[in-house]
């Protein structure tokens, strides 16, 4: 019974935590009376058993939501029943606890003095909460909330607890940003009741699998699209939970890509983050609108304009304005400081989310390091981390060392202080112009080779397309202008306007 045996010295250690935390004399934030009711209701009616598993789920002693440990113990024994899908009633359930050794360890009750009935131990415990707790399967749900409410009261004391303990250590290694960091963190772990242990039960995952499968994929792909055609059909979109790094020479379209794929997101109705520690705001819109409009982005900047374009451009942005697009251009920022505002957004939007960093070796690290290499890990790697926890897709652009070249098709290893950039990321594109023309007449529309060097469980390889570097936008090679912009009007409510096309045949 090593399992068991673990999960009982578990709920003792936590006891006992718990009375540390509180021996200030403070009473913790508890609820025994909605336990004992829920675990009645629940040795009675399938249906507050399966409400209950649904709205608590498959708990570890760590994270049990009763604050009493017998009641943790019972629970735990219906839903070793469950996994089993074996009956739930008062005797599958004493025998499961004496399988666990832990049916001594059973206490319900109350003292008499608080105008209880006494404490009942044991078997007797179990009799009790079908016949003298207040049982009732009609207040089910109200019992559970109010469970879920103290465990998340008793959770932020404890976070805060910590917080405060390691803020007054100050022989720690930690800085004051980190602990603030990972506060913030478990904190919002509390506010949204996520396990904050490692392993858990596959049974939610099994659902959601289940879940997918049986959605219909829009377009054919999980991800978002990219706007070229064979490339999606290659990637399957950029994924969601996973970082996606976008590497090129500097100057080569990289920022242009990630608003493209910005603005297919934002078509399809979700919403879009991107921390630019290069460019302007002002500058990232511009080639949004340039997109948009078919309108050369310098003559947008130079406000080169026709009495009509003004007209259509002010119009353009009216609409455009009604994007959910959120910008920070602040410049110096650390991965705290993105973990931070990307949350105070992503807590305001409805849909799944778009994260782009623009671009990775601009973002600083905390603390010192021992190489610039490592610093540039770590910050990836915490980036990841950042992605996978708030299940957004991401674009994270990236530089090729100084010693990468157009003339050669580009490998991992010109990935600029790339330390371990290659093995954390599920998927790398390469931006490679095998054919590029310094002149800046020709070079209005460049073919380029979108190279997925790499794609964790699907294929790899390139895909030909054009850059129509004026106006910011990537297409599928040879094609028009015109046949992607109605190719776009069928999927959102701010139409693209016509504007001059330039094709190679133009040169």
């Amino acid at each position: 019974m090593p399992e068991k045996y673990d999960t009982l010295k578990r709920l003792r250690e936590i006891d006992e935590r718990r009375q540390r935390l509180y021996s200030g004399g403070l009473v913790p934030p508890q609820a025994v009376d909605a336990e004992e009711a829920l675990l009645g209701a629940m040795l009675i009616d399938k249906g507050s058993q399966n409400r209950a598993f649904s709205m608590i789920g498959p708990r570890t002693s760590d994270d049990s939501p009763f604050y009493r440990e017998g009641n943790s113990l019972i629970y735990f024994a219906m839903l070793s029943l469950a996994d089993r899908q074996e009956g739930i009633d008062l005797l599958t359930v004493k025998n499961e606890l004496l399988r666990m050794n832990a049916l001594d360890k059973v206490r319900c009750g109350s003292h008499p003095a608080d105008g209880g009935h006494g404490y009942f131990d044991g078997v007797d415990a179990l009799v009790y909460l079908t016949t003298h707790s207040l049982v009732t399967t009609v207040n089910v749900e109200s019992y559970i909330r109010t469970i879920l409410d103290k465990h998340m009261r008793r959770k932020i004391i404890e976070i805060s607890e910590r917080g405060k303990l390691a803020a007054y250590d100050n022989a720690g290694e930690l800085l004051g940003a980190d602990i603030a960091d990972w506060q913030m963190n478990d904190l919002m772990d509390a506010v949204t009741d996520r396990e904050q242990t490692g392993a858990k039960h596959a049974r939610a995952a099994w659902d959601e699998l289940w879940k997918e499968i049986q959605t219909p994929a829009p377009d054919g792909m999980r991800g978002i699209p990219t706007g070229i055609f064979a490339f999606d059909d290659m990637m399957g979109g950029i994924r969601f939970g996973e970082e996606t790094v976008v590497a090129a020479l500097t100057s080569r379209g990289k920022t242009a890509f990630a608003t493209q794929v910005a603005r297919e997101h934002m078509d399809r109705g979700g919403w879009v983050f991107v921390t630019s520690l290069e460019t302007k705001a002002t500058k990232l819109l511009l080639r949004i609108l340039a997109a948009e409009m078919g309108i050369e982005n310098r003559a947008l900047e130079r406000g080169d304009l026709s009495t009509q374009e003004f007209v259509d451009v002010k119009q353009a942005i009216q609409r455009l304005k009604g994007l959910p697009l959120y910008i920070d251009d602040s410049g110096s920022r650390t991965p705290f400081d993105i973990r931070t505002e990307l949350r105070r957004v992503a807590s305001k939007q409805k849909g799944q989310g778009l994260v782009i960093f623009d671009y990775l070796q601009l973002i600083g690290g905390v603390g010192k390091f021992e190489s610039r290499e490592r610093e540039v890990t770590t910050v990836n790697r915490q980036l990841r981390a950042m992605v996978k926890d708030f299940d957004v897709a991401n674009l994270t652009l990236s530089q090729f060392n100084r010693g990468a070249k157009d003339d050669r098709e580009p490998s991992m290893s010109d990935l600029r202080e790339s330390g371990a950039i290659e093995q954390d990321a599920r998927s790398i594109i390469f931006l490679h112009y095998p054919y590029r023309n310094e002149d800046p007449v020709v070079r209005r529309v460049e073919p380029v080779a979108l190279i997925l060097a790499k794609n964790d469980g699907g294929q790899v390889g390139k895909v030909e397309c054009d850059f129509h570097k004026h106006l910011c936008r990537f297409t599928e090679h040879g094609s028009t202008l015109d046949s992607v912009a109605m190719r776009r009007q069928g999927l959102t409510s701010v139409q693209p306007i016509a504007g001059p096309e330039v094709t190679e045949d133009a040169f």
